[in-house]
């Protein structure tokens, strides 16, 4: 849901007085904070002018797998983000090549990947 509406030229303050929605609300949704009810998905699909996702969209969201993730993401953050923030310094730290889709493969060349990367 992030992406679409910015392909469509619009932030999230011009979607929100598209919608009539309080910016924050937008941004919920946008950021996965907050799953949107069937009623918001129509909306803002038809407010981005991306009819055609909007099936898809509501087969994501009702599939028990996304919303077995999202539990157990808002458990993960249930007592804050630092215990998060460490285990994906630690999965950094241990990386030893980053892809990036239609990009290089990026090597890292001891220490941490952030800091020294090569281009084979």
């Amino acid at each position: 849901m992030s992406r679409a509406p910015a392909s469509a030229g619009l932030e999230g303050k011009a979607l929100a007085a598209r919608l009539g929605w309080q910016t924050s609300k937008v941004s919920r949704l946008q950021n996965g904070r907050q799953p949107p009810p069937r009623g918001d998905l129509t909306a803002w699909v038809s407010a981005i002018d991306r009819l055609d996702v909007e099936t898809e969209l509501h087969g994501l969201l009702a599939c028990p797998a996304m919303k077995q993730r999202n539990r157990s993401w808002r458990r993960q953050l249930a007592g804050g983000h630092r215990g998060r923030q460490e285990i994906a310094v630690r999965q950094t730290e241990s990386t030893s090549m980053i892809r990036v889709p239609g990009g290089p493969r990026l090597r890292c060349a001891g220490g941490s990947p952030v800091s020294r990367l090569s281009v084979p």
